[in-house]
């Protein structure tokens, strides 16, 4: 009987699991150490891509990259926390200034006690800035002008007017009686009545021809200024307006001076900003066809607190909205604006002093000052009048640190710098102002500096430097270099400056200063 040819293909036959084994080679050694090379190298190239990622890309290049990889926003360089607040001053609160700032007298009748309050005291270890001994050089010079006109006219002779003899009926001569000028009362009483603003509006306006643009990274200001500018025609894009207001794209903050700048600079329109703004004013402007846009605080989904400029086109009074032009939030469904109420306006609005500005033709000034009122005439008229609005806001709430950090920020345009530094203290003690408030409004820096609480306002320049934002905001440095100056250090004064004029060289403030260290 003859055997079956062996199964070459059995696995339990010793004789073929050594053949298979025979005819497999190892990989050559090249792959392997190539293998591995090609690991070392992709964990190398992950590690130093996050850390350019992170140390050197600007946070605008960050922002595109997380757009496209979201996972990459894990590696963001860590910001306060959404509920962190900006630290207290270091100065105690005085408890007697806060009940005179809460039930005082405000107003700006004792010249004398206004001049003690904006005089800048010196510092102890240093000579002064040179800039402060100017003004309060030209500040006593005005003074003594004043007292030399005051003593000449107390040499002049002073006429009394005759007093009647006693008699049982009392008469009256003609030389005692006033001089009217008929036609310049009654010229004095139109002016009165033409320029009180009118006391109604329609129940609803809405004015067209606006041309939406979205704005790109940290753009809300330059956006919404272009916007409001096509109203009458402007052409333009946001990057002309930001090339002359924020050249720094990285720049976190464009204030409402320098958007009416760029308008009364660059274009045949003018513009004015003002304090102290209400619902009433609003809509008075909004219905007799002009464009106004407001600073607010705002809590865009999915974001924390931040400063936004929105252009108001239209309003509801039916149904109590806003309609609204908006660079960030876009336009609705039906490509229409975006419509807020007015009480969601008015809460973001008060965080920034309710600002305003507000855009017309040159021939059309004095309609649109008629529109504002008499209380918002200048920029201090405004102050003072959104100082009443504030005081009575921190009356109905003590607790209420928006309305005494616009008590602060309202006295410090009126140059009351004891008073709104005082208030200030107390708005920094009750713990409510969000982390990014010193992004955006800059009072704060002056009027404690202007008392001579150097300590403090370098604090505010270091609650700034400590988040990726607050270093790109010129005004960070500026006033950085101007307590530098004030202590001595030239050095470290100068480069403040510079540091300053490289977030914004138009930021003219920095550049005069900068020019007055030699």
């Amino acid at each position: 009987m003859q055997n079956p040819e062996p199964n070459t293909t059995d696995k339990t036959n010793p004789s073929g699991h050594q053949q298979q084994a025979s005819e497999l080679k190892a990989p050559p050694k090249f792959l392997l150490y190539g293998c591995i090379g090609l690991f070392i190298i992709g964990i190398i190239g992950t590690v130093g891509g996050i850390i350019a990622f992170r140390e050197v890309l600007q946070p605008a290049q960050q922002q595109r990259v997380v757009n496209t990889l979201p996972f990459m926003d894990a590696f963001l360089p860590s910001s306060p926390s959404p509920d962190a607040t900006v630290p207290t001053s270091l100065a105690p609160v005085d408890e007697d200034a806060i009940q005179d700032l809460l039930f005082g007298d405000l107003g700006l009748e004792d010249d004398d006690e206004t001049a003690n309050e904006t005089a800048e005291p010196p510092p102890t270890a240093a000579p002064t800035e040179a800039p402060d001994v100017e003004e309060a050089e030209q500040e006593s010079g005005e003074e003594s002008q004043e007292e030399s006109q005051i003593e000449v006219a107390a040499q002049q002779p002073t006429a009394i007017p005759a007093t009647a003899t006693p008699a049982p009926t009392a008469t009256i001569t003609p030389t005692l009686m006033p001089t009217i000028d008929v036609a310049a009362a009654f010229a004095q009483a139109e002016v009165e009545a033409t320029s009180a603003p009118p006391r109604d509006w329609p129940t609803v306006a809405l004015n067209t021809g606006y041309r939406w643009e979205h704005q790109r990274w940290n753009n809300c200001g330059p956006t919404t200024i272009t916007i409001a500018m096509s109203y009458y025609g402007w052409t333009r894009d946001q990057f002309y307006a930001q090339d002359r207001i924020r050249p720094n794209r990285e720049d976190r903050n464009v204030s409402p001076h320098e958007m009416a700048r760029f308008v009364n600079e660059y274009s045949d329109l003018r513009a004015i900003w003002r304090y102290g703004g209400d619902l009433d004013m609003l809509r008075r402007v909004i219905a007799a066809g002009y464009p106004v846009i407001v600073e607010r605080g705002h809590m865009f989904g999915g974001y924390e607190w931040l400063g936004h400029y929105q252009a108001l086109v239209g309003y509801d009074d039916n149904e109590r909205n806003f309609i609204i032009m908006d660079s960030f939030l876009g336009q609705n469904t039906n490509g229409e604006p975006i419509q807020e109420t007015y009480e969601e306006v008015d809460d973001g609005w008060r965080e920034f002093n309710r600002v305003f500005i507000v855009l017309f033709p040159p021939d059309e000034e004095a309609a649109v000052m008629r529109l504002l009122g008499g209380e918002r005439a200048t920029l201090e008229d405004s102050a003072a009048h959104a100082l009443e609005i504030a005081q009575a806001e921190a009356q109905r709430n003590r607790e209420d640190a928006f309305a005494w950090f616009n008590i602060g920020t309202s006295l410090t345009v009126l140059g009351r710098h004891d008073q709104a530094a005082r208030a200030y203290d107390q708005a920094t003690n009750l713990r409510q102002l969000p982390w990014r408030m010193y992004w955006y409004q800059f009072g704060i820096f002056e009027a404690y500096y202007k008392v001579g609480r150097y300590d403090d306002v370098m604090q505010l320049v270091e609650t700034n430097l400590s988040n990726v934002g607050g270093r790109h905001v010129e005004e960070t440095y500026y006033w950085q270099g101007r307590v530098l100056a004030a202590r001595g250090d030239t050095a470290g004064a100068r480069n403040a400056f510079n540091r300053a004029l490289s977030n914004n060289r138009f930021f003219v403030e920095a550049r005069e200063a900068l020019e007055r260290l030699g």
